[in-house]
């Protein structure tokens, strides 16, 4: 008469294992990986979107890399022309015109100076907002 109860006894479940167990039936099998409010479709474009913004923003640093290039080569070339300007001619040679008009480049070029630490600094920005890519240089 006893093995009749103890089967009966091992098959009863104690409450506090249901309710765990009915905890569990609300937990997914599988995590997802994308907000359950939005479709395949749209998670598809979000991605794209991303990886458009991506690509606009590498263009964006190259085309700055190559501006600024440019600019420090400007630069470069205009420092020599302004020293080859005054080759040969010692500064209490200079005439009045001469001395306004070296005044005018030399405030010029430290402008371009100026322009190119700009961008550099906005170079340095964008290369900080683009994502770490695995095949990123």
């Amino acid at each position: 008469p006893r093995a009749p109860r103890a089967r009966r006894a091992a098959m009863e479940v104690p409450e506090s294992v249901l309710r765990e167990m009915r905890f569990l039936d609300d937990v997914p099998d599988e995590v997802e990986t994308r907000p359950s409010h939005m479709s395949e479709g749209a998670m598809q474009e979000v991605e794209l979107e991303a990886d458009i913004r991506k690509i606009e923003l590498d263009i964006a640093i190259m085309d700055l890399r190559r501006d600024l290039e440019l600019q420090e080569q400007l630069v470069v070339e205009w420092d020599q022309g302004i020293q080859a300007l005054r080759e040969g001619v010692l500064p209490h040679e200079w005439s009045e015109e001469e001395r306004r008009e070296d005044k005018k480049l030399q405030v010029g070029l430290r402008e371009a100076e100026e322009h190119i630490t700009e961008l550099r600094q906005r170079l340095h920005l964008l290369e900080s907002q683009r994502p770490c890519s695995p095949n990123a240089p």
